[in-house]
């Protein structure tokens, strides 16, 4: 059995079972492990080498290293540009004369964990006050802005039925004060369709009995009981709701 160099071989070609270089032989056999080899049979032979276990635990280490740097790479680069907009929408809220408080939207074990000067990219704005007289409608392009806001308190500030249609696009709001607004049944009409609201203040707006009419179908229901809205001193909840009509 010995091997003969062949002019027509191009590429290597290797044992199916035990890797064996079978380039070169006269017989059509392994001469390893026995296995018979067709040249002519794609099938019956290998045209790759075998690698060496350490070299494919490296590489799969190696792309499984790369997954993760590319997946903290996006997080980051999401989270940043979230809090870089979040900071232009408060600077814009402070120059209207506003305030601002934070939460945070990480677990406690996460935030545990992480550089303490890291821990500002995961924090939110959840509450506005913005009750100056200067504040107007144009303010709250940055108050609706905030993904995050559960609270905006407008109470003496220049808003009318312009502005609070804006806050239509604030999905988590559960309080909301506008005292003092220039507000009309069209503006109602807007914050009727904030299903997620439960407290609304009205005080000292021209508000009627007819228009609170449009307030009856948001807060005529309430699993807690916690729902309600107060107009002109008179406090109304579901208990309450043929008098807002």
């Amino acid at each position: 059995m010995g091997r003969v160099l062949s002019p027509m071989a191009t590429r290597s070609i290797y044992c199916r079972s035990c890797w064996y270089t079978l380039d070169g032989l006269t017989d059509r056999r392994c001469p390893e492990c026995g296995r018979r080899f067709d040249p002519a049979d794609r099938r019956t032979y290998r045209t790759k080498p075998r690698r060496h276990w350490w070299v494919t635990v490296t590489r799969r280490i190696g792309l499984f290293l790369a997954a993760v740097l590319m997946v903290l790479a996006v997080v980051y680069f999401w989270t940043y540009s979230r809090y870089a907009s979040e900071q232009r929408a408060i600077l814009g809220i402070e120059r209207a004369g506003g305030l601002v408080t934070s939460k945070s939207i990480a677990p406690d074990w996460f935030l545990a964990r992480l550089p303490a000067r890291f821990r500002i990219y995961f924090t939110r704005v959840d509450l506005v006050l913005l009750q100056r007289p200067k504040a107007t409608d144009s303010d709250l392009d940055h108050v609706v802005s905030l993904k995050e806001i559960t609270a905006v308190h407008l109470h003496g500030a220049t808003v009318t039925d312009a502005g609070v249609a804006k806050l239509k696009a604030c999905r988590k709001l559960k309080e909301l004060g506008l005292s003092g607004a220039r507000l009309t049944g069209t503006g109602l009409r807007d914050i009727g369709t904030i299903r997620t609201l439960e407290k609304l203040w009205l005080n000292g707006t021209s508000i009627n009995d007819a228009s609170l009419a449009y307030l009856s179908n948001l807060f005529k229901s309430s699993r807690t009981g916690s729902r309600f809205y107060q107009c002109n001193r008179r406090r109304f909840g579901p208990s309450e709701r043929s008098q807002g009509s």
